[in-house]
Formats: C-alpha cells, sequence, structure tokens
C-alpha cells in the first residue's frame, strides 16, 4: 500500500514467472521487483553496485475484492538484467539438482570496463558486459567460471602469452594455450554448453550455445588439440 508506505511481503516467481501474493483490498498498491534469485541478484556496476530494481504505477484495489490479476509487468529499462537472472537462476538450478550447489552470486550488470564479460574470483563477482546480457552461452560461461572456483581444481591463470591476445590478455576457443587456460576455458566451455541445453528445453525463445561438438582448425594459429579449449 502506498501513502505511508510499508511493505506487505515478497515472493518470487515460478518458472513461468506467475506470482501470488496477499493485499488488503481497499488500498492503493504497487508491486515491486528485482533481478534476484536463490542463484544470483543482478546489480549495477559501480560504487554502490545498487540491485537492479522496478516498481509498478500505483493501482487501486477496491473494497471487497478478494481478486486482482496485474498482468503481464515489464522493467521500464535494464530489461537485460532479468534475462541474466533468469538464465542463470535456470543453471544453478540444474548443477544443484545433480547435487553440485553454489551460493548465490553478484553479477555486475552492464560493465564494459574491462572490454569483456568475466568472472573475478578476489570478489566472487561475475562482471557482464552491456551487450552480453542476452547472450546466453557468454552467461553459461561466466558463470561456469564461478562455479569451477567453488568445485573444482583451480588454477592460477596467465592470459598474457602471445595468443589471442589482439592488443590485449585474452584467449580464443580454437587456439592453443597453455595448460591453465586451457583447463580453467575448457571447463567453463562445457559448463556453458551443459547449461544452455538444460535452458534450451525449459523456455519459448532461441537459446544461444556455445559451438564445441564439431572441432574448428583455425588458419590463423596451430591446430595443437590437446592445448585448445
Amino acid at each position: 500500500p502506498t501513502g505511508f508506505f510499508y511493505w506487505t511481503q515478497g515472493v518470487y516467481v515460478d518458472t513461468s514467472g506467475t506470482f501470488a501474493l496477499e493485499v488488503p483490498d481497499n488500498a492503493d498498491v504497487r508491486v515491486g521487483f528485482s533481478a534476484t534469485s536463490n542463484a544470483v541478484v543482478v546489480q549495477e556496476d559501480g560504487v554502490w553496485e545498487d540491485d537492479h530494481v522496478w516498481s509498478t504505477a500505483t493501482m487501486h484495489i477496491p473494497a471487497g475484492t478478494t481478486q486482482v490479476d496485474v498482468g503481464a509487468i515489464y522493467p521500464n529499462s535494464h530489461h537485460g538484467a532479468l534475462h541474466i537472472c533468469a538464465d542463470l537462476t535456470h543453471a544453478h538450478n540444474y548443477f544443484r539438482d545433480l547435487g553440485w550447489d553454489v551460493t548465490r552470486v553478484d553479477v555486475q550488470w552492464p560493465d564494459d570496463d574491462e572490454g569483456n564479460s568475466q568472472y573475478d574470483p578476489f570478489w566472487d563477482e561475475l562482471h557482464i558486459e552491456r551487450d552480453a546480457a542476452w547472450n546466453d552461452a557468454t552467461l553459461c560461461h561466466e558463470w561456469g567460471h564461478y562455479w569451477h572456483e567453488m568445485h573444482a581444481h583451480s588454477v592460477t591463470v596467465d592470459y598474457c602469452n602471445g595468443i589471442c591476445d589482439d592488443g590485449d590478455c585474452g584467449h580464443c576457443g580454437w587456439c592453443p594455450e597453455n595448460d591453465a587456460v586451457t583447463w580453467i576455458e575448457g571447463c567453463a566451455q562445457v559448463i556453458s554448453r551443459l547449461c544452455t541445453d538444460h535452458i534450451a528445453g525449459l523456455v519459448p525463445f532461441q537459446v544461444e550455445h556455445k559451438q564445441i561438438a564439431t572441432p574448428e582448425d583455425w588458419a590463423s594459429c596451430d591446430w595443437i588439440p590437446w592445448d585448445i579449449e
């Protein structure tokens, strides 16, 4: 209810995006929502790292009303935050149900400061570029790094090895790297594909996948299968 504002209750939407909650009748209410789940909190990149939250316009519930259908609710900005939240919640729940749960992770978006999306192991945060919010494969790849850090053998990685650096330290999917890069990135690639295959069976839209089924021989680098991601 609005006026002297107070919080009534909070609920999670189900897998179809539907929610239900109880509010008093003969009251003015607003529905607030955020890109938060059991798996992820999507936040603005910056000093304060504010959560992405939105609110509907005020609506009046007449006296005696027992049920109100508010219809579809959309954010008025930063729509990608909800896609990030949905994708990574599906990924998290998939591995949780396999017996490999992880704690909820913060995601900073949009973050174009580093020139690429990445997982920061020091802060245990994902940093996602603005355009990558809709790239299911990239989202699941970066979450895969987080899962790997929590459950698998983690190694120190130096991407500055002269391969696919392009003026900055980096890596390529089908060019040879050192053992550490091959291990870290290869695991994230496989986790990404497992997650996007799972998501594709749950959602009504076309999911973007990492292409790992068919090896590629790039002319720009040597073909050394053992040392590629």
